[in-house]
């Protein structure tokens, strides 16, 4: 290669980088934020089995929401497949709220907002490496590896969440704060916990279950002694006033059986 023809292609290059440089620049913020995103959709909530043989995770091929279900072999033996999606799940209905004339032209609930109603989330596995349990609109939901659709376990006003398998039968998850126990076998519910109080500032959680099932350890936290922070939020004309707590809390740490047998 002559010096002449490495001349022009260094020329080329540098051309081609300039090119890609300008065309970076001329990116808006609008642009980088618009749906689908330019850099694609990062998987979400990724679980793997107990017995170490596949992978749950969460995402859209078309890098839109909502994120489906998805099932992936660790030996690479195939590729991954859709599992459940999304909108096989029943939409609720949403309460109806009061017109408030006083919005100030603010829209809360805007298209970003609504694309990722009625997600998916908290998928958790089973100690067989056969089911799963998730949430979705604060309803519990249990699905078999080869099931068709999954079985809906809940259907409550007030939400389920951070639900997670004691073992192969009984599934442990919170509401109002406190903690539960659902038996999958006969749909009977234990309520361990009952020192929850968020009127008093009292919350039950790090929820913590032995190996064997048997026992579960949790914290309670009293932050009734934390004081209130008032920070505006800007937003246009409109103006938040979200309330934080900060101080101390005190704490203590519970131990008691699964089974509800004693306090």
């Amino acid at each position: 290669m002559n010096k002449l023809t490495r001349r022009v292609l260094s020329l080329s290059t540098l051309l081609l980088c300039l090119a890609a440089a300008t065309s970076a620049q001329n990116l808006t913020v609008r642009d980088i934020m618009a749906e689908p995103s330019i850099a694609g959709q990062r998987v979400d909530g990724e679980k793997l089995s107990p017995d170490g043989t596949k992978v749950v995770f969460l995402w859209n091929a078309e890098g839109r929401y909502p994120r489906d279900v998805y099932i992936v072999p660790t030996d690479g033996s195939a590729k991954p497949s859709v599992l459940l999606k999304q909108s096989s799940l029943p939409v609720p209905q949403p309460s109806p709220t009061p017109e408030n004339k006083l919005n100030y032209g603010l829209v809360v609930r805007d298209q970003f907002v609504k694309d990722r109603d009625n997600a998916i989330g908290g998928l958790e596995w089973s100690p067989d490496s056969k089911r799963l349990i998730f949430t979705q609109n604060g309803d519990l939901f249990l699905l078999g590896v080869g099931d068709a659709k999954p079985r809906r376990l809940t259907k409550t006003q007030s939400a389920e969440f951070n639900a997670r398998f004691v073992d192969n039968d009984r599934v442990l998850y919170q509401q109002s704060g406190n903690l539960f126990v659902l038996n999958l076998a006969d749909a009977s519910i234990v309520q361990l916990t009952k020192e929850a109080d968020a009127a008093r500032f009292i919350g039950v959680g790090n929820a913590t279950v032995s190996k064997d099932g048997l026992m579960l350890a949790y914290t309670v936290s009293d932050s009734s002694k934390q004081r209130a922070l008032l920070v505006p939020n800007y937003l246009n004309e409109y103006v938040e006033g979200p309330t934080f707590r900060r101080g101390w809390s005190e704490q203590k740490v519970l131990v008691i059986p699964t089974d509800g047998s004693r306090d």
